[in-house]
């Protein structure tokens, strides 16, 4: 039987290490939040390191906003992991999701880890974005609605800039 990949942890299980993406959780002691999984080899995932820092931005192409978030694990940004939020994407019940909008609210944002068996490891840093993230939320909201495929095109043409996740943490305006 094929995994739910709407389920967030189905999905992360099925990406390759190195890959990243976010998630709508609720925790059993709150409200809705943004969470960020990562998944990576089992051994590398006790030497990452617990200082992690966020890079987010707001790139304009073709017309479409493009919302890349990457995550730096350890000390020297050696690991980075890369995620695009697309505003205009739609959740499972046909809404256009509010990621974005719970992102710019929450104190803090949680980041779990994920080996060859699954969770292995989880932490949380204080969200220190959250006003440049108000910001964006400001600025990408004003935008006319875009396709996947128009937000695709426009991430490919970024890629052709940046063609690795290093020169993109590079050129990404801290927020």
């Amino acid at each position: 039987m094929e995994p739910n990949l709407a389920d967030p942890e189905n999905l992360i299980m099925t990406r390759p290490p190195g890959s990243a993406i976010f998630a709508k959780v609720k925790p059993r002691d709150g409200a809705y939040e943004v969470a960020f999984m990562v998944r990576e080899e089992s051994e590398r995932i006790p030497v990452l390191g617990k200082q992690v820092s966020l890079r987010v931005a707001l790139l304009e192409q073709n017309g479409v906003g493009l919302v890349p978030i990457l995550l730096s694990v350890g000390a020297e940004d050696k690991d980075i992991f890369e995620t695009w939020l697309n505003y205009y994407a739609l959740d499972k019940n046909g809404k256009k999701n509010d990621h974005l909008e719970l992102l710019s609210q929450q104190s803090r944002i949680p980041i779990v880890f994920y080996g060859e068996s699954g969770r292995e490891r989880s932490i949380q840093i204080k969200n220190n974005t959250k006003g440049g993230l108000v910001k964006i939320l400001d600025k990408v909201s004003k935008f006319p609605g875009w396709s996947m495929r128009d937000f695709d095109v426009a991430r490919g043409e970024i890629y052709s800039r940046y063609d690795t996740v290093r020169k993109l943490w590079n050129g990404l305006n801290l927020t």
